[in-house]
């Protein structure tokens, strides 16, 4: 049958320059020549372009035009119109030789190029024109775009490695109900409604990529990145898929919220010398573990002419599909010469839903054995891939943040937490496990989720961490949570718990008067350099914390944490020798609960002190104010101390030394404002002529007092006799 390439052979318009011809010209023509021999070329493919007989390192110009017949109807005649209307004409581009245009890349004197046919070219003429840009010299090459016949079908193998069942689908247009599945050729209703037509809200995605080691024999493999049979190594087309992603169809391949199968399509890439394919052993298992790669499995040789023999021997899997289950079987298969890969496919499998139980796990491995029929049944060309029906596998991950109140959460969250809202949860992916690609912040309920999350490439999982307050300690969730991004179902309870640190802090006293009780007073004064502890309740002898107070007086223990157990801090001082601690007496006892930032927590001390002096005998007696150089020391007198509400009833008593020295040492406040009084027992008979009134001393805080002297006068006698001398003679004394 002729087409429109019969007459473009002698088309005028294709005559070469005549400028670069003449037999007196010793330089050789301009050629253009095609890379292929019938210069026609289907829509999608390149034409190949090789300019010869240029200068070295000379620069073209290329410009394809589109031809049409003139006015007398007939292409290749000189009334042919040139055209740029269809998409690519019109579009000069140049190339130089050995330039980085030139596909060979070689200054040699010829130049190559290309040019791509597009779809609105079908059935059209072309003329290429080539155009020195340093001269007139050119050259023109006509070629066409009309369809061509297709090639004689190649029948099927006729011979087998080994007896079986076969399913034969290898003629167009074949549906083949057997082995517990739907078994389908191109051409057929289900292709049409589920690959030449539309799949619905299905996708079709890749899952598995199988290639025989030499792209010769027997293969066999499973959706694993690890590459531990005969499957690609790549994550990326390798992975496993999950049960809850699975579009339902009905047995049309029409998409159905209640249809009764999973669709999965193989789309193969077999030599156009060797197009047929046998698929000796189709087992699909479900697992709720996700990782099933080396080590998960036993598996028999990928030898032609051997029964294949797959199964798991860990990660707790269920087999949900066998094609053999019920005897051995093959589905004999025909590629139709499809090339590339990801095209339209080569066969599709439906599996009844009705195999498949969610209980028994939302992961999907999915092993397959090719080629063992050998033969003209061998894989010939290079992998093979399949994919499932999905719909986007959306899950969501949440959880909850909370305040820990005791600081022991520890795997989970307790009754007395409390939500924590305006917390800030970030989630990543593992392979950037610095990059955030989602952020959100706690509800007023502590509440978090992410939504929509879809599969991540290359196997990553997703990490969820939050952004730890400053001066918080992270007590639930401290490595952040990893989920596999093809666990299929929502991820809840990734809880996250703080506990915000604290701080006690207080001041100390001298208290002066020694009347805090319960509070320090006004009267009161900042003590430094006091030691001040802090323990855990379970332990009063080692300190967990140790600080001295500053110039106010003033102390804290800063950034607390929890404590185990349900322990308590205990804050004590370390009470000075001779004080006598009036406030903070028993210490401080502080909840280690969340934030709780206490503050007062105070200790006032009264410094006690001594009362002395001496007792004098008044030789003289004239000690009015003090005692004289010529008083001596009186021993063994009662010195008395009285409250100055009570002088009757002392509430010390010494006796002076004998060097008439007295003191009353420790002592410590009164109360009601109350002084201390000091009071001799003043001898019968003796006249108090130093300290009569007694001393006044006030109860104050390091009141030591000194010179609280006593003189007393001693009262005497004076007595005689009266005489008559007799002789006249007493002189110093009476004679007797």
């Amino acid at each position: 049958m002729a087409d429109i390439t019969d007459n473009l052979t002698g088309d005028p318009l294709a005559t070469s320059d005549p400028t670069t011809t003449g037999s007196t010209d010793p330089v050789a023509p301009i050629a253009i020549s095609l890379d292929q021999a019938d210069a026609d070329y289907a829509p999608g493919e390149t034409v190949g372009i090789t300019t010869s007989n240029v200068s070295d390192g000379a620069t073209f110009t290329f410009e394809v035009a589109h031809l049409s017949a003139g006015a007398d109807g007939v292409l290749g005649t000189a009334d042919d119109v040139l055209a740029y209307d269809l998409t690519g004409t019109g579009t000069p581009w140049t190339v130089t030789d050995g330039g980085a245009g030139d596909l060979d890349g070689v200054v040699n004197g010829s130049i190559q190029t290309s040019w791509y046919v597009n779809g609105d070219a079908a059935n059209q003429a072309f003329m290429l024109t080539a155009s020195d840009t340093t001269s007139d010299a050119s050259a023109t090459v006509t070629f066409t775009d009309a369809p061509k016949p297709p090639p004689p079908p190649t029948p099927p193998p006729t011979t087998f490695a080994y007896a079986d069942t076969h399913i034969d689908i290898t003629a167009d247009n074949t549906i083949v109900n057997a082995a517990g599945a739907v078994f389908s050729s191109r051409d057929t209703t289900i292709f049409s409604n589920l690959v030449s037509g539309s799949s619905g809200t299905g996708n079709w995605s890749v899952f598995s990529q199988i290639q025989s080691a030499g792209n010769a024999g027997a293969e066999q493999g499973y959706n694993s990145a690890d590459g531990v049979l005969d499957e690609k190594t790549s994550s990326q087309h390798n992975m496993v898929i999950a049960l809850n992603s699975l579009v339902k169809v009905d047995a049309d391949g029409t998409v159905d919220p209640n249809g009764a199968y999973y669709a999965f399509r193989l789309d193969m890439h077999q030599t156009g010398a060797n197009p047929f394919l046998s698929l000796d052993q189709l087992k699909i298992y479900q697992s709720a573990d996700g990782n099933l790669g080396a080590g998960s499995f036993a598996a028999g040789p990928s030898t032609v002419g051997t029964d294949p023999n797959f199964h798991f021997t860990s990660g707790n899997t269920t087999l949900a599909y066998n094609m053999n289950a019920g005897g051995a079987n093959s589905v004999l298969m025909d590629a139709e010469y499809d090339s590339g890969s990801g095209g339209g496919g080569d066969v599709i499998v439906l599996v009844p839903t009705a195999n498949f139980n969610p209980a028994n796990g939302n992961f999907l491995y999915f092993y397959t054995a090719m080629g063992f029929q050998g033969g003209g049944w061998s894989d010939s060309g290079t992998f093979e891939e399949w994919s499932a029906l999905t719909q986007p596998a959306t899950f969501s991950i949440s959880g909850t943040k909370y305040t820990d109140v005791k600081g022991d959460d520890t795997t989970t969250h307790n009754a007395d937490d409390t939500p924590l809202a305006n917390i800030t949860i970030n989630l990543y992916a593992s392979g950037a496990p610095n990059t955030v690609i989602a952020s959100t912040v706690t509800a007023v309920d502590g509440s978090y989720s992410f939504n929509n999350l879809g599969v991540l490439p290359n196997n990553q999982n997703y990490i969820v961490k939050e952004v730890l307050p400053s001066g918080d300690t992270q007590t639930l969730g401290n490595n952040g949570y990893i989920i596999s991004s093809t666990i299929g179902t929502n991820s809840t309870g990734n809880d996250f718990a703080n506990f915000v640190n604290f701080s006690i802090s207080g001041t100390k006293y001298t208290d002066v008067k020694g009347d805090d009780t319960t509070t320090h007073n006004a009267d009161d004064t900042p003590l430094a350099n006091i030691t001040i502890n802090l323990y855990a309740s379970n332990d009063l002898v080692n300190p967990i914390a140790q600080t001295t107070t500053a110039a106010d007086g003033s102390y804290h223990f800063d950034n607390l944490g929890p404590l185990s157990g349900g322990q308590t801090y205990v804050v004590q001082e370390v009470l000075p020798s001779g004080d006598v601690e009036t406030l903070g007496k028993d210490g401080y006892i502080v909840a280690a609960t969340s934030g709780n930032t206490t503050t007062g927590e105070d200790f006032a001390n009264f410094v006690k002190f001594s009362i002395s002096g001496t007792k004098y005998t008044d030789v003289k007696g004239d000690d009015t104010t003090t005692h004289n150089a010529d008083d001596m020391p009186l021993a063994n007198i009662t010195i008395n101390l009285y409250a100055s509400n009570d002088l009757v009833n002392p509430i010390a008593q010494t006796t002076t030394a004998a060097d008439g020295s007295y003191h009353f040492d420790n002592l410590g406040p009164l109360s009601g404002g109350q002084t201390y009084v000091v009071q001799e027992v003043l001898p019968s008979g003796d006249v108090e002529t130093l300290g009569k009134d007694g001393y006044i001393v006030a109860a104050t805080s390091g009141n030591t007092t000194t010179g609280e002297d006593f003189a007393n006068f001693v009262k005497f006698s004076i007595s005689g006799t009266k005489y008559t001398d007799v002789k006249g003679d007493d002189t110093t004394t009476h004679n007797a």
